[in-house]
């Protein structure tokens, strides 16, 4: 669910596909550094593969996104 809302967002925020990788590899990061600050280093593998999985999600969808919106039709003034 997190990923769609950070996809979402990402349309909204960054509105560049070629951008949605950096901020989302960001976010990731400073997810890990929040989570080992908080509870110590996340060392199980689902762990791992989960949010992994949820990042690819987030990069994909939000470049999709992106990419659509960049891709749309600018509205003309109807004279």
């Amino acid at each position: 669910m997190s990923s769609l809302i950070g996809a979402v967002l990402l349309a909204i925020i960054v509105e560049k596909s070629k951008k949605c990788l950096d901020f989302s590899v960001t976010l990731f990061l400073i997810h890990i550094v929040t989570c080992t600050i908080y509870g110590g280093f996340p060392s199980t593998w689902d762990w791992w593969i989960i949010h992994t999985m949820g990042m690819i999600s987030m990069v994909v969808l939000g470049e999709y996104l992106c990419s659509k919106k960049e891709l749309s039709d600018i509205p003309l003034l109807q004279l």
